[in-house]
């Protein structure tokens, strides 16, 4: 299929490009989408210096401008908007690599625990309203990023806001990470061991729930209304629905219960 790939010109995706064109330019057709959140006075210029690297190694670029509400949640709707733009680009014409690496997963993964959201781990392959991801970097230290594109022509953009520590990410990327590396060295591939059990663990249950169509009897169920939740909550992150609570599946297990 078509590869498309999420490109912002930055050090990650850049060298998710590059890699892609050395390695299947041959045989895929490659198409890199920039997404430009218009919101630093030098998004014109990343947009034209996207093109100038996609010009140079014959990839198509497709740029489209965002509307980003200034009183929103910046990380957040940029995050929705860019996936948005991404599905009406591709359809089902394709498939999307991300530049997502290690780093990221570990951020990524601090964001949630603070959030009280639970922990699921970025996969290699994942799907996302039907739009198939692929991450290969996921596994690999940034560090490693860096040393692959210090030999090349190309230079990549660096946002300044990646220093603005209002932003919760940045924060943990540039404060907290450095202070726990400073004192577990090695604490990042430790995390990607406990990423890549947990990952294990989501594929099994993705692979048991399989079997499960889109209606389920209230007889499949466990009896414990705490094992109801569990498997409810399991069920539903099988077929892609993050959202729901955990006060909403037990509600939904009290009705059950109380209905008889």
């Amino acid at each position: 299929p078509t590869i498309f790939i999420g490109f912002s010109g930055g050090l990650d995706s850049l060298a998710l490009l590059v890699a892609l064109v050395r390695v299947v330019g041959d045989s895929h057709k490659l198409i890199c989408l920039h997404a430009d959140h218009g919101l630093s006075p030098h998004s014109a210029s990343w947009a034209g210096h996207c093109e100038k690297i996609c010009n140079s190694l014959a990839v198509q670029l497709i740029v489209k401008k965002l509307e980003i509400r200034a009183d929103s949640n910046l990380e957040s709707e940029f995050r929705e908007k860019r996936y948005c733009f991404f599905k009406e680009v591709i359809k089902e014409e394709g498939v999307l690599f991300l530049a997502h690496h290690l780093n990221d997963q570990v951020e990524t993964v601090f964001m949630r625990l603070f959030q009280g959201r639970g922990i699921f781990p970025m996969s290699h392959e994942s799907k996302r309203d039907g739009l198939l991801i692929f991450r290969p970097f996921i596994e690999l230290d940034k560090r490693l990023l860096r040393q692959y594109l210090a030999n090349t022509e190309f230079e990549f953009i660096e946002d300044p806001s990646n220093q603005d520590l209002s932003y919760d990410r940045n924060y943990i990327r540039n404060v907290l990470s450095p202070a726990i590396e400073g004192r577990w060295p090695k604490f990042i591939n430790s995390v990607a061991r406990v990423m890549s059990r947990l990952d294990d663990r989501a594929s099994l249950l993705r692979h048991t729930f399989q079997g499960f169509g889109s209606e389920v009897s209230l007889s499949a169920l466990p009896e414990q209304f705490r094992l109801k939740q569990i498997w409810l909550r399991s069920y539903t992150e099988s077929r892609g629905g993050f959202g729901t609570t955990w006060s909403a599946l037990g509600e939904f297990v009290r009705q059950i219960e109380e209905a008889g």
